[in-house]
């Protein structure tokens, strides 16, 4: 007899039956994953689409960039403006700065000056002034004031009445200076030698004076007849003002000896002598 067919239980364990339903019949969804969760109907939709608050977002930084662009990037860079004082102040500096160079006929030389200052030089009368702005100049006894630094030239006609007391004092070393523009008649440098005369009741600079090839040192005696040896003779004093713009007539003035190395004083006086061109 043939052999009685067995079911084969591996296919059978392997592939169970159909689930059935209360009615007995199988049910379509039991062949899904038991871990398969059903979705919603709108969930593809809801997933593909922006979320109105993303497109507010991005439509105001459209914005942003449109008013940035537009408004604030294409507006030309302004210089900065300078204010009306300090315009001002730059003015008066170059006008303070600014020179003007003068030949005298009467002493055959030129020099340089700022164009501030006052020259006279009136023929025949043997001598040339030129006259400071008012500056702040400091005293014997230690006080600031308001003066004037007057250059002075002089020929063989004109006394030296500051040295008829005596012989002048040198209150500090000899300073050598160089021409600017020296011509092939005139040296190179000068001594300018500070000298406190004899008739003065206070210790201390009365004057500063071109010397030449003559140098001093701190407490040597100077005659005049040193001086006179130079022609023009050249020199420069100083005036107490009556008032602050310096409009009526000064008064002689003896300096602090530490004076001259105030530069705000010193360095106009020094420029107008180191430009000195003997024609």
């Amino acid at each position: 007899m043939d052999e009685e067919h067995k079911p084969d239980l591996e296919s059978v364990e392997k592939y169970p039956a159909p689930a059935r339903t209360a009615d007995g019949m199988g049910s379509k969804t039991s062949k899904r994953p038991h871990n398969f969760e059903p979705v919603g109907p709108d969930y593809y939709r809801t997933k593909r689409s922006f979320h109105p608050f993303l497109i507010i977002v991005v439509l105001l930084l459209l914005a942003a960039a449109a008013i940035y662009w537009f408004l604030i990037r294409a507006q030309p860079v302004k210089a900065p403006v300078k204010s009306s004082s300090a315009a001002t102040s730059q003015s008066s500096n170059t006008s303070a700065n600014a020179t003007t160079h003068y030949d005298s006929s009467n002493f055959n030389l030129g020099f340089d000056y700022p164009k501030n200052w006052k020259l006279s030089d009136i023929a025949g009368s043997g001598k040339l002034t030129l006259v400071s702005t008012p500056m702040q100049l400091k005293t014997a006894n230690g006080q600031t004031i308001t003066g004037q630094a007057v250059l002075l030239m002089r020929d063989t006609t004109q006394p030296l009445s500051e040295f008829t007391k005596g012989n002048a004092t040198a209150v500090a070393d000899s300073e050598k200076i160089s021409y600017a523009k020296p011509t092939q008649t005139q040296r190179a440098n000068t001594y300018i030698s500070f000298l406190n005369y004899a008739s003065s009741s206070t210790t201390g600079l009365d004057g500063v004076y071109v010397t030449g090839d003559a140098g001093y040192q701190k407490d040597q005696a100077v005659p005049s007849t040193d001086i006179v040896k130079i022609q023009p003779v050249i020199d420069v004093t100083f005036l107490k003002c009556s008032d602050s713009k310096c409009t009526g007539t000064g008064t002689p003035l003896t300096l602090s000896l530490t004076a001259w190395n105030d530069a705000n004083f010193s360095k106009p006086v020094k420029s107008v002598l180191q430009s000195l061109s003997i024609q």
